[in-house]
């Protein structure tokens, strides 16, 4: 079986970028209501090339280890999106501004560890690790006829 390549960078940063865009769709209806969900859903394009680059040098040969790398682009890209959650939590929380109550450190930390969280323990990485193997695989060049 002939190794996949890595592909170009520009299709590797288009693929991401759209694939960040379906990938925050899926994220706006699991994490419907939570606070700051609105800004994590116009950073997931972002979050997907962020992803995506960071993937494209793995070398991923055999089924076994391209299943553990999309696992690795997952949780990845979930703890990108709490991130951008907790960011956006902290720009348009009507608790931000003057008389500051909050940790800006545990917001970010609350978002992220929240996204994690969820989609370990509500179940959702059974659902969503095979969508990121599909990612695994439009990211990789097809191997050419040797």
């Amino acid at each position: 079986m002939p190794a996949r390549e890595a592909a170009s960078l520009p299709r590797t940063i288009l693929v991401s970028a759209l694939s960040g865009c379906a990938w925050g769709a899926i994220a706006r209806f699991l994490a419907r209501g939570v606070p700051g969900v609105e800004g994590a859903v116009l950073a997931s394009p972002l979050i997907g090339v962020l992803v995506g680059i960071t993937i494209r040098g793995l070398r991923y040969r055999y089924a076994l280890r391209r299943g553990f790398v999309a696992l690795l682009a997952l949780y990845l890209g979930v703890a990108l999106f709490g991130l951008a959650v907790g960011i956006s939590d902290l720009a348009s929380n009507p608790n931000s501004g003057p008389g500051w109550h909050r940790n800006q450190g545990a917001v970010l930390l609350q978002g992220i560890i929240g996204c994690v969280w969820g989609v370990t323990f509500a179940g959702w990485v059974l659902v969503l690790w095979p969508l990121a193997y599909g990612n695994v695989l439009l990211l990789e060049k097809r191997p050419t006829g040797r």
